[in-house]
């Protein structure tokens, strides 16, 4: 008798409020994308996949009806840190509350995948995830390819998906092995802000015999590279992920850190010296922290983020 691997997909809808949030289009696309993958799952009988949700209760009209509906979510980053007023209210799901019911729910499953609600999947995703696990990759991150905007409606997915893209090198979708999520330390890091992607990518990494990037697949996309992100960068949420972060790096290294988690979180680095350079509050200040950046003193810039206003 075959042995058939079983893989569990959970992500995060929502009723969007916001007009001006690229949700509007890409969440349908993404629900659409996902249902396609799966029925493409009936080629390979070796295979198993069920698509799970994550959801507040006032956003269950927005939950696929062929969905796993999971407990309701209760608790949100705002339960823990007060919000920047020139943001506003973002009541944003902590991932460990979207996995822990994954985890639980999917009792059964080999593999798990988390994956953003603005990130769609070509047919053969699963197919392509089943491969790649079979072909020894015991954890991996896939990257998206970024798509362009000239079609956003769910009606448009055969010419979205026909479109070529350019790879993207962010972290948006993770595949690991169920049996690894009881040792992650995620502590109360949220959707939807850096650094996320990367509180998860070091957990997988620190406990995956074989761990991979895979950034040149064509297996994920997203539609247009607008970086929205950028704006919540001195919100007080994102700064609350930073520190998560920093407390989860400390409580993996009393063990040994994995060479992938290090270049991992070095890599991520650059990117917290950027934005303490860009709002930092004075010019002079700018001038040094670029000078130290130069001479190879990115660290100490970086450790600087917990000083902005």
């Amino acid at each position: 008798m075959a042995f058939t691997m079983k893989i569990a997909h959970i992500v995060n809808p929502l009723v969007v409020t916001n007009p001006a949030s690229d949700l509007n289009f890409a969440q349908p696309i993404t629900l659409l994308s996902m249902q396609r993958a799966k029925a493409c799952v009936n080629k390979i009988p070796e295979l198993d996949v069920t698509q799970y949700a994550a959801f507040y209760e006032e956003d269950r009209l927005e939950v696929p009806a062929d969905f796993v509906r999971t407990p309701v979510l209760e608790r949100s980053v705002l339960d823990f840190v007060k919000p920047d007023t020139r943001i506003g209210l973002r009541k944003l799901p902590l991932l460990r509350d979207i996995l822990d019911r994954l985890y639980a729910a999917a009792s059964d499953a080999d593999y798990l995948i988390y994956s953003n609600i603005d990130i769609g999947l070509w047919p053969d995703f699963y197919l392509n995830v089943y491969r790649k696990i079979n072909q020894g990759k015991h954890a991996f991150l896939i990257g998206r390819q970024t798509l362009s905007m000239d079609y956003t409606s769910p009606e448009d997915l055969d010419k979205i998906l026909a479109q070529k893209g350019i790879p993207h090198y962010g972290y948006s979708c993770f595949v690991f092995p169920r049996s690894h999520y009881e040792h992650y330390i995620l502590g109360d890091t949220c959707i939807g802000l850096q650094p996320i992607g990367v509180t998860l990518a070091v957990n997988m990494s620190q406990h995956a015999a074989s761990f991979e990037r895979l950034f040149q697949t064509r297996m994920t996309f997203h539609l247009g590279d607008d970086k929205l992100w950028q704006k919540t960068l001195l919100d007080t949420c994102h700064l609350h992920n930073e520190h998560i972060l920093d407390w989860v790096m400390q409580q993996l290294s009393q063990t040994e850190l994995t060479s992938k988690t290090k270049v991992i979180f070095n890599d991520y680095l650059p990117w917290r010296v950027n934005y303490v350079i860009d709002h930092s509050s004075n010019q002079l200040s700018r001038l040094i922290y670029r000078v130290l950046r130069k001479v190879g003193l990115g660290a100490w810039v970086a450790a600087r983020y917990d000083k902005l206003k």
